[in-house]
């Protein structure tokens, strides 16, 4: 019979790790090939939202209900070897509930039994909520205003925050035959920012050198 157009599609669909400890991996599985006719998970491995790390607050469905009312982190294993030169302390999900699951660990053999691709969701932060409160050292990383103010969110160009998401990425590249991934930024733009009372810029001194290279802009920025 000929091929279908259709079987070459790319059906993923993404799951928390909470989601696939509540019902069972396998079960789990089984839902996305029967009902959704999925050819590949995307499993949630870092993240500090709500959305990302926590049971869903409208239309469950099936499984657990309610908040386990965790922080987030990381829901794999962190090698050291690929965070030497991370100002950072451990930034592992810490909720008893996780303790001893690597979400990667278990998933990734599961999916590819099945003939399922298996790939990685990392959400590098979010304005929409969720803060890194259970990462030591995090406050080191955040955005520094024109007012001299800590923002809410890490800074882009500080080399601690940099060398932190690259490891991430080297370390679930390098450590698990995984698939691809899905790389979340949800961050708002300087308009919105602004519109929301927020300081629109970090202006620590890193930015102001990296600024002041490509022209004139944060120096009439903190003028104005």
């Amino acid at each position: 019979m000929a091929k279908s157009r259709r079987d070459d599609w790319f059906v993923g669909v993404q799951v928390n790790a909470i989601s696939l400890l509540d019902e069972g991996i396998e079960p789990v599985l089984d839902l996305f090939q029967q009902e959704a006719a999925a050819n590949a998970v995307i499993v949630t491995a870092h993240g500090f939202n709500p959305e990302v790390i926590d049971r869903p607050l409208e239309f469950p469905g099936h499984g657990e209900r309610g908040s386990h009312h965790g922080a987030g982190g990381f829901f794999a294993t962190p090698h050291p070897e690929f965070y030497r030169d991370v100002p950072l302390g451990d930034f592992r999900a810490r909720e008893p509930v996780f303790s001893g699951f690597d979400v990667l660990e278990r998933v990734l053999p599961a999916a590819h039994s099945r003939g399922m691709s298996a790939y990685v969701y990392v959400l590098e932060t979010a304005s929409t909520g969720g803060k890194a409160r259970n990462v030591p050292g995090f406050p080191r990383l955040l955005e520094i205003d024109m007012l001299g103010r800590r923002g809410g969110l890490p800074c882009i160009n500080n080399p601690g925050y940099r060398a932190w998401k690259l490891g991430i990425v080297e370390d679930l590249e390098k450590s698990y035959e995984i698939d691809g991934f899905l790389w979340g930024v949800e961050r708002w733009g300087p308009l919105h920012r602004t519109l929301a009372g927020e300081c629109p810029v970090c202006c620590i001194a890193r930015w102001r050198a990296r600024s002041n290279d490509g022209g004139p802009i944060a120096p009439a920025a903190r003028r104005r």
